[in-house]
């Protein structure tokens, strides 16, 4: 799942999580790119805002910390794997949708024009170059997708139900 921020990332993967399914990142991904596409999964936390988390029970999460903007959950040890990389099927990009859920595969060229402002860019010419072919290598290989959804806590049960279908 990719977006930029503000846009739902850290509540679908806490709905996900809720659901009993293991959340690898909440919000930065490394890819490894070096063969077959494949994520390397995060710290095992989840960082809500404050208004959402009433919405949601995750199973074994722990409070870490609370501040006004964010509230952080430790996910359940038992839920978490290893750090061993996990194969990419398929990038999601977000985006809402006013209501109903809508998939569409988009090309490889508009899927590296979508995620090139998502990824990490150190502000040396060669390093930019490889995180660009590394992208492009992705978009080869992995089918990526526009993910259209209602941004509302009472679709989150339906969202996961839509994508894990």
């Amino acid at each position: 799942l990719a977006a930029e921020g503000h846009t739902g990332k850290s509540t679908l993967a806490a709905a996900f999580a809720q659901a009993g399914y293991r959340v690898l990142s909440e919000d930065v991904s490394c890819l490894r790119t070096d063969s077959a596409p494949a994520v390397v999964p995060g710290p095992s936390l989840l960082r809500l805002r404050p208004d959402v988390t009433p919405h949601l029970t995750i199973p074994g999460s722990r409070l870490l910390r609370r501040s006004p903007s964010r509230v952080t959950l430790a996910l359940d040890p038992e839920r978490r794997g290893s750090c061993d990389p996990v194969p990419l099927r398929a990038v999601l990009l977000l985006e809402a949708s006013a209501n109903g859920f809508a998939r569409e595969r988009i090309a490889a060229a508009e899927g590296i024009r979508r995620l090139w402002p998502l990824a990490f860019h150190v502000p040396i010419d060669r390093w930019r170059a490889r995180c660009f072919t590394q992208l492009a290598h992705v978009a080869s290989e992995v089918p990526i997708f526009t993910f259209a959804r209602p941004l509302r806590l009472k679709e989150l049960r339906a969202t996961v139900e839509y994508l894990v279908s």
